[in-house]
C-alpha cells in the first residue's frame, strides 16, 4: 500500500514539474530533420527543442555557404552561370548529407561516464575525419573568395609580373649579336646531321652487339658442322630404313593361303624404330643450333632497331634545331623591331585585361600566392654581390588570407562543434533507451531463432540416428541372409562333389574288375594244354626204352 502511494505521489510531482507541450512549428521540425533527430522522441523532451533546432540550422547554414562558395569558384573557372549554379547545388547537397550523417551518428556519453573513459573518447574518430574534410573544403572554397576580396591587389601584381616579363624579353632581344653567329649555328647543325648520317650506316657500337656478333660466328660454324654431319648420317639412316623395308618384310596370308599383304618383321620394326629415333635426335640437334642462331639474330636485330630509333630521334632533334637556327638567321635582321612590336602589343593586351578583369582563376591564385609569400628579393651590384635583401610578401595580406581560411574552417565545422559541445539531455536518454530496447529485442529474437535452430538440428540428429539404426539393421539382415545362402550353396556343392566322387570310384572299380577279368581270361588261355598231334617229339628217352 505504501509503495503504491509513493508511486502515485512521485507521478503527481513529476506531472507538476513537467511543462505543458508547446506547439512546434513546421520551421522547427524542418531543422530537427536537418539535425537528423527522431521527432517522436524529441517531442517528449521540450528542453532539447532549441538545441536540436540550432544544430539543424548550423547544418543548413554550412551547406548554404559551401554552395555559394563553390558556385563562385566554378563560375570563375567555367564562366558559365548555369554550370556553376548546378555544381554549387550538388556541392551544397553533398556537404548537407555529410554533416547530417555525422551529427546523427554522434552519441553523447552516459551521465556517469568519466572524461578519460572509452565511451567519452569513442567519438574522436568522427571528429578527426570531419575536421580533415573541413580543412580540405575550407582551403578549396576560401581561395576563390580571397581572389574576389583582394581583386585589385591581385590585378596589380599580375600587371607587375607582365611588365617584368616584357623587360626580360627586351633584355634578351638586345643581346642578339647578328647573322654570322646564327650562320655558324646552322653550320654546326649541318655537320651534326652529316655525322649522324654516317653513323647510321655503321653497326651499333654497343658492347653487347659486338659480343653477339662474335658469338654468332661461332654459332654459325657449329650449326654448319653439325648440319653437315647429321645430314649425312640422316641420309644414311634413311637408306638403311628403305633397305630394311625391302628385306625385312613377310607376306600376310589368310586361312586359305591367299596373300593379303606384306608387313615388317619384328626385327625390321625394331631396326626402323631405332633408326627413326636416331634421325629425330639428329634433327633436334640441328634445330637446336639453328634456334640459337635465330635467337642471336633477333637480339642483334632488336639492338639495331633501338640504335636506329635513337639515331632517328637525334636526327629529328638536329633537324628541328637546324630549322630553328635557320629561321633565326633569316629573321635576325628584323628580329628586334618585330619582337619590340609584339611586346608592345602584349603590354596593351595586359592593360586591357586589367581593365576588363578577365584573368584566369589560376593566374589570380598564383598572383595571390606571390603577394602572401614570405620570400626575400636579393639586390646585387654589378659584381654580383648582394647589397640588400627586401621582403616581397605582404604580411597584412598573408594574415588576412589565413583569417578568411580559418573563418571558413569554423563555418564548415560548426555542426560538429555544436553537437560536440552540447550537453546531454532527455532526448539522448530516450534515444539510448530506445536503442537498448531494440538491442534487447534483437538479442531475444536471436535467442529464439537459435533455439528453433537447435530444436530442428536435434530433430534432424534423431532422424539421422533412426535412419542409421535402420540401415545397420538392414545391412545385418542382408549379411546374415547372404551368409546362410553361401553356407547352403557350399553344402550343396560338397554333396554334389561327394556324389560325383562316389560315381567315379564305382566306375573305376568296375573298370578294374573288367581289366582283371580280361587278364584272367588271357592267362587261363595260356595255361590250357595243346592237342596231341600238335605236340613235338620229346628228345629225351626214357630209361625203360634204353634197357630194352
Amino acid at each position: 500500500m505504501s509503495t503504491s502511494t509513493h508511486s502515485t505521489s512521485l507521478a503527481a510531482t513529476l506531472a507538476a514539474y513537467t511543462p505543458p507541450p508547446a506547439p512546434v512549428s513546421r520551421f522547427m521540425r524542418f531543422f530537427w530533420w536537418c539535425a537528423g533527430a527522431n521527432q517522436a522522441f524529441l517531442e517528449k523532451s521540450p528542453t532539447d527543442h532549441i538545441k536540436y533546432g540550432n544544430i539543424g540550422a548550423t547544418v543548413v547554414m554550412t551547406s548554404f555557404m559551401a554552395g555559394i562558395s563553390m558556385t563562385y569558384a566554378l563560375h570563375a573557372v567555367f564562366e558559365a552561370t548555369w554550370i556553376a549554379v548546378a555544381m554549387g547545388l550538388v556541392w551544397a547537397g553533398a556537404i548537407f548529407l555529410i554533416d547530417r550523417s555525422i551529427v546523427t551518428s554522434m552519441r553523447k556519453p552516459s551521465r556517469d561516464a568519466k572524461f578519460w573513459s572509452f565511451e567519452t573518447w569513442s567519438e574522436i574518430p568522427f571528429v578527426v575525419v570531419r575536421f580533415a574534410v573541413a580543412i580540405v573544403i575550407a582551403f578549396t572554397i576560401s581561395k576563390p573568395l580571397e581572389v574576389k576580396i583582394f581583386e585589385k591587389r591581385i590585378a596589380a601584381q599580375i600587371s607587375k609580373d607582365k611588365l617584368e616579363e616584357e623587360l626580360l624579353a627586351k633584355d634578351a632581344i638586345s643581346e642578339i649579336n647578328g647573322v654570322e653567329e646564327q650562320k655558324q649555328a646552322v653550320q654546326l647543325a649541318n655537320e651534326e646531321l652529316k655525322q649522324l648520317e654516317e653513323t647510321s650506316k655503321e653497326e651499333p657500337p654497343r658492347q653487347d652487339y659486338q659480343a653477339l656478333k662474335s658469338g654468332r660466328v661461332t654459332q654459325v660454324d657449329a650449326f654448319n658442322i653439325i648440319s653437315r654431319d647429321n645430314s649425312k648420317q640422316i641420309a644414311n639412316n634413311e637408306s638403311k630404313i628403305r633397305t630394311t623395308k625391302n628385306r625385312q618384310t613377310r607376306a600376310v596370308k589368310d586361312a586359305n593361303g591367299s596373300i593379303l599383304g606384306y608387313e615388317l618383321t619384328a626385327a625390321g620394326k625394331r631396326i626402323i624404330g631405332d633408326l627413326t629415333r636416331k634421325n629425330k635426335q639428329l634433327k633436334n640437334a640441328i634445330a637446336e643450333k639453328r634456334s640459337a642462331v635465330e635467337v642471336t639474330d633477333r637480339e642483334m636485330k632488336r639492338i639495331r632497331t633501338d640504335y636506329e630509333s635513337e639515331l632517328a630521334v637525334r636526327r629529328g632533334d638536329a633537324m628541328k634545331a637546324k630549322l630553328k637556327r635557320s629561321k633565326a638567321a633569316e629573321a635576325a635582321d628584323s628580329a628586334t623591331s618585330a619582337r619590340q612590336a609584339k611586346n608592345d602589343k602584349i603590354l596593351r593586351q595586359s592593360y586591357d585585361t586589367l581593365a576588363n578583369g578577365n584573368y584566369p582563376l589560376m593566374t589570380q591564385i598564383s598572383a595571390l600566392g606571390k603577394l602572401t609569400a614570405a620570400n626575400e628579393l636579393e639586390i646585387k651590384d654589378k659584381t654580383g654581390k648582394v647589397i640588400e635583401k627586401k621582403a616581397t610578401g605582404d604580411e597584412a595580406l598573408k594574415y588576412a588570407s589565413w583569417l578568411i581560411t580559418l573563418l571558413f574552417l569554423s563555418i564548415e565545422t560548426a555542426p560538429l562543434l555544436v553537437k560536440l559541445f552540447s550537453k546531454r539531455g532527455p532526448y539522448d536518454d530516450e534515444l539510448e533507451l530506445a536503442e537498448h530496447l531494440a538491442w534487447v529485442r534483437m538479442q531475444y529474437e536471436k535467442s529464439d531463432i537459435n533455439s528453433k535452430i537447435n530444436r530442428k538440428l536435434e530433430a534432424i540428429n534423431q532422424t539421422d540416428e533412426r535412419i542409421k539404426r535402420t540401415v545397420e539393421a538392414r545391412q545385418q539382415s542382408m549379411f546374415e541372409t547372404s551368409t546362410k545362402s553361401l553356407e547352403k550353396k557350399q553344402e550343396l556343392e560338397l554333396a554334389n562333389n561327394e556324389q560325383l566322387l562316389r560315381l567315379i570310384a564305382e566306375k573305376q572299380l568296375s573298370l578294374a574288375d573288367e581289366l582283371v577279368k580280361q587278364w584272367y581270361e588271357k592267362e587261363v588261355e595260356k595255361l590250357k594244354p595243346a592237342p596231341a598231334a600238335e605236340l613235338p617229339p620229346s628228345p629225351i628217352t626214357t630209361p625203360q626204352n634204353t634197357t630194352a
